[in-house]
């Protein structure tokens, strides 16, 4: 029987087998051959684990699903979950800021002034006044007791003037101021304002008085100059009227 160490040691036999069986021990157990051990050093050296000794990773933890359904209302409406609520904020612009102004005042319209309304005195007014107040004066009275022509003079007798002064009424005192020169009776109606018949009445009562006097106005030469210049003061006095 030739042995595998002097066949290979010819040259011509068979290659030398590679024993993996390795050695045994006392109680039996193989620990395997040289070669075996040390590929298992060099795998060890490099960090290699063989996959029957591999721990398995522990599994990545599963990522919360983000939730966009949100919040219920009572009603049953559906308001978004806050996440989706603060995308959607951050994504809506800013507002801007809103500028505070003075609100403009209403344009005045102009109107035109209205002019005040113009009425035409009525001719009975001014009349009333001449004749209803002067007539008061007389008491109603009318006809004077002394006849007393338009150029009929009359002046104031000093004598009984001061003494009639608180029988006479205001009207026949300023008749009596007036007649301090001597006046026709057209010049006291025109001078008073007063009808002609309301000045023949109340010159008949200072007549009666003893207050005033009547002038005679007698013809001649000197009287007819006289005359003359009495019927231009009447006619100035009928022009007032």
């Amino acid at each position: 029987m030739v042995d595998g160490a002097e066949l290979g040691s010819t040259g011509g036999g068979r290659r030398r087998r590679r024993s993996l069986r390795g050695e045994v021990g006392r109680t039996g157990a193989r620990f395997g051959s040289a070669a075996v051990r040390r590929d298992l050093e060099e795998d060890d050296e490099v960090g290699y684990v063989p996959a029957h000794l591999e721990v398995p990773e522990p599994p990545k933890p599963r990522r919360a699903r983000r939730s966009l359904r949100g919040e219920v209302g009572q009603t049953g409406a559906r308001f978004g979950s806050a996440a989706v609520r603060r995308a959607i904020e951050e994504d809506e612009p800013a507002p801007e800021p809103v500028e505070v102004t003075t609100p403009m005042p209403a344009p005045v319209q102009y109107r035109e002034p209205i002019p005040e309304p113009h009425y035409d005195e009525p001719y009975y007014e001014e009349t009333g006044k001449s004749l209803v107040r002067p007539y008061a004066w007389t008491g109603g009275r009318t006809t004077a007791n002394v006849d007393l022509r338009l150029e009929t003079l009359i002046s104031v007798d000093e004598t009984r003037a001061h003494s009639a002064a608180s029988a006479t009424s205001p009207e026949q005192r300023s008749i009596v101021e007036m007649c301090a020169n001597p006046r026709s009776v057209a010049e006291v109606s025109a001078v008073l304002s007063i009808p002609l018949g309301v000045a023949r009445v109340l010159l008949s009562d200072l007549i009666e008085l003893g207050v005033v006097s009547v002038h005679e106005t007698n013809g001649g030469s000197a009287g007819g100059r006289a005359d003359l210049a009495l019927l231009e003061r009447v006619l100035n006095g009928l022009r007032r009227l």
